[in-house]
């Protein structure tokens, strides 16, 4: 539950800044990858109280290019958890590469579909608790 009420954290920050605005996602993108190339360049150094703040400063923009987007960072992160937890492949030079495989895109389509409704649901749980949680903040 910490990890949600930090992603709840970031979205109420962002909010109050009015990064939440969808008309800032082409910017929020461009933020994105100079985190990435801060990341690349920390752990090129070996720098690895930067590489640690890089990664938390991805994690902020993606979840605030989420909520510009109109997509659940838990849910995003539930779906592609989703998704390569059955993916087959074999490690080649150091990088996972995944198998191309019929039977295992047909059982992946089927999975996205059936779990479709049930990520909507908790997709909409997660935003009433987050109002839920505004307004008890709005109470003290």
């Amino acid at each position: 539950m910490i990890y949600m009420d930090t992603v709840s954290e970031v979205e109420q920050w962002a909010r109050a800044r009015g990064l939440d605005r969808p008309s800032n996602s082409s910017k929020q993108l461009i933020k994105l990858m100079e985190e990435v190339g801060e990341l690349s360049a920390a752990y090129n150094k070996g720098q690895q109280n930067k590489v640690i703040d890089s990664m938390g400063d991805i994690q902020v923009v993606l979840i605030i290019l989420c909520m510009q987007l109109g997509v659940g960072y838990g849910t995003s992160l539930l779906d592609a958890c989703r998704q390569i937890k059955y993916r087959k492949g074999k490690m080649i030079n150091g990088s996972f590469v995944k198998a191309d495989n019929k039977r295992l895109k047909k059982r992946n389509e089927w999975l996205e579909q059936t779990n479709c409704d049930l990520n909507k649901e908790i997709e909409a749980a997660y935003e009433r608790i987050h109002q839920l949680t505004i307004k008890i903040e709005e109470m003290f």
